[in-house]
């Protein structure tokens, strides 16, 4: 169960881009495309020390050498996507949008290039929803009436109901003090002013009720959660969302005694800007359990930026349960640092530490070029007793653009913590290269300009190319692959 959840994690960690929180080389290549110029990315992937026995680490070290991701980039003109299987297309398609008509192609579509208008999308999408609607028995008129429901169930904000927001938020600032601060705060910025609240379960009760109020209100919204049977549970008793609804609010003050009150404290420099905001909660059980959480956030500026943290720590009968902390670099133009860490607390003991996300980048960016290297590290632990699972994901990228040619190199490795190999290693290349062709020099299929029958016969010419296309793109597997793939598919 660990190795397929290390799969899991390492496919995740392998699709973040590992970019800075403000520039990046990817801003290079950005600029690039803004002059004109059409880029080229290739991506591949190479597995390594993979750690699923040696059952599956054959055709899944196959796979990932032969897969490869290919894609043709241009503000204007043909941009293209592939997936590509030991070089070849497994699936293509190629676009290019112009002020009046928009063109494609696609080998899973024969290779043809089709073209439409807006209105002849209309056309076109009206007629393949008729055609569907009647395979399934439903009339385009109930087609279009239940996706109107899906157009219209968001809920949208009245006058009535900003007014009714609007009023609950100011009998809350009402009871907001302020005084001047006369003992600084800890590990924070200077603080000048603070604000302190007390939010009670009235305060709570009141802000369901307008939310509530607000979606029952919205017929469509209340039509479609009937239409999926959504049900809800209160006390144990089963209901409808929209008995939910009401009586969630009296719920909560029915519980006012055990909820209490919820002090809340925010400090603001001399700009008037947040510096700390500390905040507790206390709640006790029907059964006399007593949970409590207690929430500090601060901001505290140094010669590398502006450093955010957040700690919360719960704790139950006063006997410390969990604690998580976060902390964020911002505004570094050297730097972007994040961390996470979620703890659990034995009494006796050592905090264990259930998870951690750590991520550190460096950067060195001027005119023309830029550096970026990075360290992910990620740490899970699914119970107290057991070993975690650690993945490290290290980038490393150097973009340049002098104005009139651009180039990217990107190589990521992941590894399982402790271990020198690494499971996968991503490479990511980018270059500028002479616009393709054109689609719009090419004689196109416009199906929204077809008449039934002419509709019906490109519908079904469209359905045989889909199919040779997935065959073909299954003939390209490795071999190892297949012998899994094929039983399988033999038995659907």
């Amino acid at each position: 169960m660990k190795k397929w959840l290390a799969a899991l994690l390492a496919v995740l960690l392998m699709m973040l881009p590992l970019s800075g929180l403000a520039e990046s080389p990817d801003e290079l290549m950005e600029k690039a495309l803004d002059a004109g110029l059409t880029l080229e990315t290739q991506i591949t992937l190479i597995p390594g020390n993979l750690p699923f026995g040696e059952a599956y680490n054959e055709p899944l070290s196959d796979m990932l050498s032969a897969l490869s991701l290919y894609r043709l980039s241009a503000r204007e003109g043909r941009n293209a996507f592939a997936v590509q299987l030991s070089g070849e297309d497994a699936f293509r398609v190629d676009w290019e949008d112009t002020p009046d008509r928009f063109y494609f192609s696609s080998n899973w579509l024969g290779g043809e290039v089709i073209s439409f208008n807006d209105e002849e999308a209309g056309a076109a999408l009206a007629r393949l929803a008729e055609l569907m609607g009647g395979a399934m028995n439903v009339t385009l008129e109930e087609l279009e009436e239940a996706l109107s429901v899906l157009e219209t169930a968001q809920p949208e904000l009245s006058e009535e109901d900003l007014a009714e927001i609007a009023e609950y938020l100011q009998t809350v600032l009402d009871r907001v003090e302020v005084s001047e601060v006369t003992q600084q705060p800890r590990n924070c910025d200077p603080a000048q002013q603070m604000f302190t609240l007390t939010l009670t379960a009235e305060d709570i009760a009141q802000y369901y009720e307008i939310v509530f109020d607000m979606l029952l209100n919205n017929q469509e919204f209340m039509s479609m959660l009937q239409a999926m049977n959504a049900s809800a549970s209160l006390n144990g008793e089963s209901m409808t969302v929209e008995e939910g609804m009401k009586e969630f609010p009296e719920l909560i003050r029915s519980k006012a005694d055990q909820i209490g009150e919820i002090p809340v404290t925010v400090y603001l420099d001399s700009n008037g800007n947040p510096v700390k905001i500390t905040a507790g909660m206390r709640i006790t059980s029907d059964a006399g359990q007593a949970v409590s959480m207690d929430l500090d956030i601060s901001r505290q500026t140094t010669t590398d930026g502006i450093g955010w943290a957040a700690n919360l720590e719960m704790a139950e009968n006063d006997v410390p349960l969990a604690g998580m902390t976060v902390s964020y670099l911002a505004d570094s133009r050297t730097m972007d640092v994040f961390t996470l860490a979620v703890v659990a607390k034995q009494e006796g003991a050592d905090d264990v530490e259930m998870l951690s996300i750590s991520y550190l980048a460096n950067k060195e960016y001027a005119a023309n070029d830029a550096k970026h290297s990075a360290t992910l590290a990620f740490s899970f632990r699914p119970d107290v007793d057991q070993e975690p699972l650690a993945l490290t994901l290290q980038s490393n990228t150097e973009a340049l653009f002098d104005g009139t040619s651009a180039s990217l190199n990107s190589v990521a490795e992941l590894y399982l913590t402790g271990e020198e190999a690494p499971i996968l290693t991503k490479t990511r290349t980018v270059a500028n290269v002479e616009a393709p062709a054109s689609l719009t020099e090419t004689e196109a299929v416009t199906p929204g300009t077809m008449d039934d029958m002419e509709f019906q016969l490109f519908l079904n010419q469209a359905l045989a190319n889909l199919t040779a296309g997935a065959t073909k793109a299954l003939q390209l597997l490795p071999e190892s692959v297949l012998q899994i793939l094929l039983p399988v598919l033999s038995m659907m």
